[in-house]
């Protein structure tokens, strides 16, 4: 007997993206993950920009490819009997492209009132900033990352991924999960409107609490984090790094045990968690 594959939750629904580049092929990719079918249209011709590397084998894993003009009468009409089968539209596309396209969420949902869309953006579908275009680096300095990434004697350095891109694509489909849930209830789609920078600045922890209780900013502190101690990455005698992490009572303990100094927890210059 052969056990029969499990039904993933995504089961059954529907995504359609016009989704580029990484941020929104990956939100998409999320869904495919866990049973949604997902339609990823192109361009015709050239297909996406980033078609052929890596990244977009990745981050467009289980998706479905399909080339459409959505400019041309013809391929809008196309366009537009796929949205009044989908659950969810995924767009990164600058603000208003839709709109200028005649396919604005409100009029989608004329035909598909239980449409849920998803907007990724650099700086969301309204403000000051929303006509920027969105770059991960740049939204990482917005959001304040980059400026305190590094050592206080050096220019500040990006993390070595594609922090923004990634956590946009991750908040991005949980908003999704949460229209779907609310259509459950009502029937109705809703609009997700996802910026790069507001993923980073989320996942900033307590940055600005401590700023609003404090009146200051945080610095660049290299390998130290304020407050989180021992916790670094260390050079061993052959070269290599050895990242430790025992901020508990009990951690601490271990690690005094293990170095052959167990009466370090007792010395309060050595007292975890502690600055």
């Amino acid at each position: 007997m052969t056990t029969p594959e499990p039904i993933l939750p995504l089961t059954g629904i529907r995504v359609i993206t016009t989704g580029q580049i990484l941020a929104a092929p990956f939100c998409s990719t999320l869904f495919a993950e866990f049973g949604a079918e997902v339609i990823k249209i192109e361009p015709p011709v050239t297909g996406e920009s980033n078609r052929g590397s890596v990244s977009f084998a990745q981050d467009n894993r289980g998706q479905k490819a399909i080339t459409l003009d959505i400019t041309r009468p013809e391929g809008a009409a196309v366009f537009r009997r796929l949205a009044d089968r989908a659950d969810v539209l995924v767009d990164n596309n600058r603000p208003g492209a839709l709109e200028k396209w005649g396919f604005a969420p409100d009029t989608l949902r004329e035909t598909n009132p239980g449409l849920v869309t998803v907007r990724i953006s650099g700086y969301g579908q309204t403000g000051p900033y929303k006509d920027r275009a969105g770059f991960d680096r740049v939204a990482l300095a917005f959001a304040g990352i980059t400026g305190l990434t590094g050592y206080p004697d050096r220019p500040p350095v990006r993390p070595a991924y594609f922090v923004a891109d990634y956590g946009a694509g991750m908040f991005a489909a949980f908003g999704a999960m949460l229209a779907l849930r609310a259509r459950d209830q009502t029937g109705k789609g809703q609009d997700v409107d996802m910026a790069l920078y507001e993923a980073v600045w989320r996942m900033s922890g307590t940055h600005i609490a401590s700023y609003g209780l404090q009146g200051k900013d945080r610095e660049r502190s290299g390998n130290y984090m304020p407050g989180v101690v021992p916790a670094e990455q260390f050079e061993t005698s052959d070269g290599h790094f050895l990242v430790i992490n025992a901020t508990t009572p009990r951690a601490f303990s271990k690690l005094c045990e293990a170095i052959g100094q167990p009466e370090l927890v007792h010395d309060p210059r050595f007292a975890p968690g502690r600055t």
